[in-house]
């Protein structure tokens, strides 16, 4: 997965956490990291693995996290959803 796509990921991320209601310095996070992730120099690969994303301005160490499971979880793909397995539904339909 390249920086375009995670910076992309980590904006939806953002934005849904916008949507859901959550702590604005939050939502403003995700979206600082992925100006920043798609501004980067160097590889993200080479970032993720000598676990350098923290010392980057405005990822801090949630965000490191959360970008180096999405670069490391599956090459960056979702997970199909038959994956999940079977879910009961909180409210009948």
């Amino acid at each position: 997965m390249d920086k375009s796509q995670v910076a992309d990921v980590l904006a939806e991320i953002g934005t849904l956490l916008e949507l859901k209601g959550e702590n604005p310095f939050k939502t403003r996070a995700y979206a600082n990291a992925a100006r920043t992730v798609e501004s980067l120099e160097e590889p993200l690969e080479v970032l993720v693995a000598e676990q350098r994303l923290g010392s980057i301005k405005g990822i801090g160490e949630a965000l490191q996290e959360k970008i180096t499971g999405i670069v490391g979880n599956y090459g960056g793909d979702m997970v199909l959803s038959e994956d999940w397995g079977k879910r009961k539904l909180a409210y009948p339909i």
